[in-house]
């Protein structure tokens, strides 16, 4: 797609290989976390989700 990293939001669930990995590779991270858990790791994601229908709620009313 050509894209810039800066241009890509990437969305998981776990927090190691999704939004760790992801962030050390440039690009914005979307953390879904259904279960509630505590954040424990020093990279912090862009935004953060109870559920993949609140992030597109919150990406929607940008």
């Amino acid at each position: 797609m050509r894209l810039e990293a800066c241009d890509v939001l990437h969305v998981g669930d776990d927090p190691v290989e999704d939004v760790v990995a992801a962030q050390r590779a440039g690009l914005d991270t979307a953390w879904i976390n259904r279960d509630r858990l505590e954040w424990t790791h020093d990279e912090v994601p862009s935004m953060a989700a109870a559920d993949l229908r609140a992030l597109t709620l919150r990406l929607t009313s940008r």
